[in-house]
Parts: C-alpha cells; structure tokens; sequence
C-alpha cells in the first residue's frame, strides 16, 4: 500500500492524474479506510485515478497544496576587477518543492535549468567594463517563485583604472629609457 505521502508537480505526462503511474498488479494508493495520499492536481469531486494498467485509485485523496514562495538570501551590489577571474555570484535559494531558476543578466535570459533547491552560481568573467544588473528567480513545484537583483560593477583597479596592459607598456618603456640613460651616462664619463 501507498498512502500518507505529498505527491505533486512530478510532470508525468499521461494526462490526468499525471503524479504518478501505475503499470504493476495490486497495488493500493490508500489504506482502505481513511488515509490516502495529497495530490497536487486532485479534484475533490471525484476519485483519484492513477493512470497505468494497475487501474489503481486513491478513494481517500486529499489535495496537496503549496503556498509558500521559495526563499533567496538577498545579495548586496558588489564590484568587481575587470583584470582578475575566477568572479562568481552565489545565492542561496531554499524550497520544500524546488523545480528551476532562471538567471537574467541586464534583463537578457543566460541561464535556466533545473533547480534541486541548493545554491545558484553564475560565472561574472566576462562582463565587459560597466555596470551589470543580475537577476535570478526561483520557482518551485507549485510555480510559486522568488527574484533577488544586484548590480555588479567591473571595473579596473590599476591606477585608478588604466589597465594592466598600459601600465606594463609604460613600465617597459621606463625601464628602456633608464637603460639608455645610464649608458649614454657610462659612454660620456
């Protein structure tokens, strides 16, 4: 027997009835007195039927609701060196029923995938010198959802943003132009 259990959102696509399918023999979806399982699509006024060729039914199914919105720790805005790597953005995200998040960068989708309910974690490396708007919304089984937004600046720190390569160029030359003097200086005397 199979009953007390939450069984909701699952995406089986059998049509109605679609948490669960039922293909073996004798098998029972409530207890047959009074206890049966919460569905997420149960309509109260009918018995459940599980598809499948158990032809199986929860007489005592009770509906599985969600209310309850993801949760996101929200980030602050950050800056970040156009001259450095390894840059990620971690949230963390909480549900009882996770399903998918979905990243948005400057209002453009980058990312979307499944969410097992654990942290979220976008690469920052190759955003351009500028300021960046970064979303993620969460959503859960039920399609109750959950955004958090920062901006992230990348800029460059070298001399108040120069550039690495310039400041090596001009390091260079210095040094050429020091070699040379002291040589000019050694020639003369």
């Amino acid at each position: 027997s199979i009953y007390g259990n939450s069984i909701g959102w699952n995406d089986v696509n059998v049509g109605p009835g679609g948490n669960a399918l039922d293909s073996g023999r004798n098998n029972t979806f409530d207890d047959g007195s009074s206890n049966g399982n919460f569905w997420s699509d149960f309509n109260a006024s009918e018995t459940y039927l599980i598809p499948g060729l158990g032809n199986s039914t929860d007489v005592f199914a009770q509906l599985f609701e969600d209310i309850v919105v993801p949760v996101i720790v929200p980030l602050s805005d950050m800056a970040i060196d156009v001259e450095t790597s390894s840059n990620t953005l971690t949230w963390q995200a909480y549900d009882a029923l996770p399903k998918s998040y979905l990243i948005r960068e400057n209002n453009l989708v980058v990312d979307s995938s499944i969410w097992n309910g654990g942290d979220i974690t976008t690469d920052l490396d190759h955003l351009p010198v500028g300021t960046h708007e970064l979303n993620v919304t969460v959503y859960d089984g039920a399609g109750n959802s959950a955004t958090d937004g920062i901006f992230v600046s990348v800029i460059s720190f070298i001399l108040g943003g120069i550039g690495t390569e310039l400041v090596m160029i001009a390091s260079g030359i210095t040094v050429v132009i020091f070699v040379v003097i002291i040589l000019l200086v050694k020639k003369l005397s």
